[in-house]
């Protein structure tokens, strides 16, 4: 009886503990859901704390960066308006310039024209000639001034009159340079308005959605004939006119057709206007040369011309 009442009694602990055991994981997942929701809003309040420093220190570092972009704006708003005064500035000089270089040449003019009618026709046809050789040679300030004292010391001259012949060959030799200037920009756009011309038929040559007639290619080939370089040697005149001459006995004997006319045309176009190109580039080139020559003379003569106007009486008494 009593092992039937132990028996009993272990049954009775055994459920009870299986009823405790088995609460157990049922109420773990409980607590883990429901405190997990309850305390991942906490954090929150520690990142408002943060964030207004945050803020703060953002709101000042674009205030920098604001400050720094007014300064810059302003500092380049100063450059530009220096600049700007500059460039006035340098404007107002050039313009003085060209003034104090048109009151020299004046002044050498008058004195050379007053002079040369009045001299001894000796000195009028010296300075002619060496003018002429200082315009070929490009010959510098101390060569020019060497071969006036030269002649002058032979001639007996006084140290006025030299002064006054140098003037009068500077002057001379800058009219030369004035009338090679003008025959230089002739040139020039002589070139390119031959230049304009084939560029215009080059156009019309380019034009896919144009079909160029025999008789239009023919009248393009008369322009390139026409707008060819016509101050080259007589050896390369040949060699622009054989192409010309070789297109045109073929095509008696109907040896060529269209499309290599149409390409002969576009080669010789080509060559005709980069002919000209060169040609108004290196006209271009002397007249700037002529430019630098013209300023070089001019301030030779500020520094003498003011002295021989002075005393032009006495000077064209001794060259007499």
């Amino acid at each position: 009886m009593k092992l039937v009442g132990k028996l009993i009694l272990l049954i009775i602990l055994l459920t009870t503990s299986a009823h405790i055991f088995g609460q157990k994981p049922i109420t773990v997942p409980k607590t883990i859901p429901v405190t997990m929701p309850t305390t991942a809003p906490s954090p929150t309040p520690a990142p408002k704390g943060v964030s207004d420093a945050d803020k703060k220190a953002y709101k000042e570092a674009k205030d920098r960066e604001e400050a720094q972009k007014k300064e810059e704006a302003k500092r380049r708003e100063e450059i530009k308006k220096m600049l700007e005064q500059q460039s006035k500035s340098e404007s107002s000089t050039s313009k003085m310039s060209q003034t104090a270089e048109a009151a020299v040449l004046a002044k050498a003019e008058a004195f050379y024209s007053a002079a040369m009618s009045q001299i001894n026709s000796k000195h009028v046809t010296w300075v002619k000639q060496n003018a002429k050789k200082i315009f070929v040679e490009k010959m510098d300030d101390l060569a020019f001034k060497v071969m006036a004292r030269y002649y002058g010391k032979n001639e007996g001259l006084s140290e006025e009159a030299i002064e006054g012949l140098q003037v009068l060959l500077l002057r001379e030799a800058y009219m030369l340079e004035k009338k090679a200037y003008s025959v230089h920009n002739k040139e020039a756009q002589a070139f390119n308005d031959k230049k304009t011309d084939l560029m215009i038929a080059r156009e019309m040559l380019g034009d896919s959605s144009y079909q160029v007639s025999d008789v239009q290619l023919d009248s393009i080939n008369i322009i390139i004939k026409n707008n060819t370089l016509t101050v080259t040697e007589n050896a390369k005149e040949e060699k622009q006119t054989a192409p010309t001459q070789s297109r045109k006995m073929p095509e008696k004997k109907e040896e060529i057709n269209a499309a290599s006319n149409f390409s002969l045309t576009k080669v010789k176009l080509e060559e005709s206007i980069n002919g000209l190109a060169e040609a108004q580039n290196h006209q271009e080139q002397q007249m700037q040369e002529i430019k630098r020559r013209q300023q070089k003379i001019t301030l030779m003569l500020s520094k003498m011309v003011n002295q021989v106007t002075e005393h032009q009486e006495s000077i064209i008494k001794n060259l007499k």
